[in-house]
């Protein structure tokens, strides 16, 4: 997340720890997310979820909703493999103004068509749509991928930590059994 680099809905810098503010404030913006996300994970047996963002994003600039979702491939907030993903939940931040341009129904056939032109996949979504009474013509988008495969973005991780967890072990500093345990869940 410390690479990516966007603009707030005013047009200032969006960078560094930041980013995680506002992703977090986005998400929150929208009214039950927490329950939402929940259910989302329990119906779909989706432990992690991936973010992927585009920021303070001008409509005049990008002229489409596509290109906006082109930009959250450009700055990947963490490496996954998206074809693996098992669904994927969209919230869209846009003025009143476009309350007619990002309707369920359009997001949803946008979102829909840019998997399947972009990435070549096919996973169910949930799209959402928060509408903010302000002028300007900027749109926020947060992109939570679900249930993709975690065991190359783990392993890179532990293999990282393995001297170190090996060196803790040896000095019984914590279980063996516990520590396990979370690799097995993690890695697969």
């Amino acid at each position: 997340m410390e690479g990516y680099t966007g603009v707030h809905r005013a047009g200032e810098v969006l960078k560094g720890i930041d980013v995680v503010d506002y992703l977090l404030e986005l998400l929150l913006e929208k009214e039950g997310f927490i329950r939402d996300i929940y259910k989302l994970s329990r119906n779909f047996g989706v432990q992690f979820f991936a973010p992927m963002l585009a920021t303070g994003c001008s409509l005049s600039i990008y002229e489409s909703f596509r290109n906006i979702l082109d930009i959250t491939l450009e700055q990947p907030l963490m490496g996954f493999d998206m074809s693996t993903a098992s669904m994927i939940y969209v919230l869209v931040k846009a003025p009143i103004y476009y309350r007619d341009e990002f309707t369920k129904g359009k997001i949803e056939y946008e979102v829909t068509q840019w998997l399947k032109e972009s990435l070549g996949v096919d996973v169910p979504q949930v799209c959402e749509t928060i509408f903010v009474d302000e002028y300007g013509d900027r749109v926020d988008l947060a992109i939570l991928v679900g249930g993709f495969d975690t065991s190359r973005l783990f392993n890179a991780i532990n293999a990282r930590i393995e001297r170190f967890s090996n060196m803790y072990l040896e000095q019984g500093l914590y279980d063996r059994g516990l520590w396990e345990r979370i690799k097995e869940r993690l890695l697969g």
